[in-house]
């Protein structure tokens, strides 16, 4: 699909409202293409400098409106009537630094949208190009937050695969893949079949680098936050965040913030200032988790962390519309030795988990509670499977 697929659908539509013009959809594409500096849709399309182009274009408006007509000149259109779909032009082609098309993509390649759980990371690193990067860099580096969000999830779960993904046919084509590569360096003539793995090779490395790279150029301050409270209190919108795996997403984070895995363990004054700040980040998390996919002992976490009588109490109340008692302890007895379920041997003891002692509220503040707690009940109507 073409880049200004979307755009050409806008201004095609406007188009056919000027009287005079007569514009195909394809003398659109081609006036984009133009106005891009490409000289034909089709050089636009196998183009590696398109981000670049649209950068460009955003830059120099007049320059870029100047090629256009000189285009439509070519095509034996109306230009003066041009001059109508001007603003349209320019506010497309600046949406197009906005488009959400490559977050989604990646999220879909990850695994990471709620949509789409199919994780497959050679998939990831085969259909992920260049000119999509450069894309998403260019979002980031001024100020896209979802975009920033995108590439540190993409940079945590490369890490994690990694780390944790052990396949010994996996780690013998890498090995087979780094030999070859090492090989090309070194100025030895390859087999052509052997030149294409090892080029496939060569631009994964190059594109883990970058994504690498652009990660580090970045606070995790700057991510796109799924922002729950101001969502749940404020009833605004959902966001971005609200379309991703919160679950998933809340691990990769925790593995790229300043805070250990038992952060939660500690009081809040016992963490610097970035902990701090990621704690926060990651409880925004957490509490969209508890929203779409809940689970006692998330919710107890969660409440745990919660220094307001109200809002824990609001969340306990969530949490008894969907069955799950956080003050209601839950005791089996368990084998000493071996940490297990008891089975009729060995010496007992008491394992499971205690219930929590909610902090102590005023009856006008309980009634508050109730009433979140209803809003954050509606979210998570919103994420129920519907059953036939």
């Amino acid at each position: 699909m073409s880049i200004l697929s979307s755009a050409t659908h806008v201004i095609f539509s406007q188009s056919k409202e000027i009287a005079g013009l007569n514009a195909k959809r394809s003398h659109i594409l081609e006036l984009l293409s133009a106005y891009l500096n490409f000289k034909s849709h089709a050089a636009l399309t196998h183009s590696v400098s398109q981000n670049e182009a649209i950068i460009h274009a955003i830059s120099h408006p007049e320059e870029a409106f100047k090629k256009l007509l000189l285009r439509a000149n070519v095509l034996q259109l109306n230009c003066s009537t041009l001059f109508i779909l001007k603003p349209i032009i320019e506010s497309e082609i600046q949406r197009l630094t906005n488009d959400k098309t490559d977050l989604y993509l990646i999220m879909d390649l990850l695994g990471l949208r709620l949509s789409n759980k199919a994780y497959n990371p050679s998939k990831v690193d085969l259909e992920i190009d260049e000119n999509l990067f450069k894309r998403l860099s260019y979002q980031a580096k001024n100020g896209n937050e979802e975009a920033h969000l995108v590439i540190s999830l993409w940079h945590a779960s490369k890490n994690a695969t990694d780390k944790y993904v052990e396949d010994e046919d996996n780690d013998e084509d890498n090995e087979g893949s780094e030999y070859w590569y090492k090989q090309k360096l070194a100025g030895i003539d390859l087999a052509a079949h052997t030149l294409l793995w090892t080029n496939n090779y060569e631009r994964e490395l190059q594109i883990d680098d970058a994504v690498t790279l652009s990660y580090s150029s970045f606070e995790v301050t700057s991510l796109a936050k799924p922002a729950v409270f101001k969502t749940i209190q404020k009833n605004i919108p959902i966001n971005f965040c609200w379309e991703l795996d919160s679950l998933t997403v809340l691990r990769l984070l925790t593995s790229i913030t300043a805070v250990d895995e038992d952060f939660d363990s500690y009081s809040y004054e016992q963490l610097n200032a970035d902990e701090q700040i990621h704690r926060e980040i990651l409880l925004d998390w957490l509490m969209l988790s508890m929203i779409q996919t809940p689970n006692k002992h998330g919710l107890m976490d969660l409440i745990e962390q919660l220094s307001e009588p109200e809002m824990q109490w609001a969340w306990y109340y969530y949490g008894l519309s969907v069955q799950m008692d956080v003050t209601k302890s839950e005791h089996i007895a368990i084998n000493a030795d071996t940490g297990g379920e008891n089975v009729g041997y060995g010496p007992i003891e008491v394992g499971g988990t205690d219930g929590l002692e909610l902090l102590k509220i005023e009856p006008g503040a309980q009634e508050k509670a109730m009433s979140l707690s209803k809003k954050i009940i509606k979210q998570h109507s919103k994420f129920l499977i519907p059953h036939d």
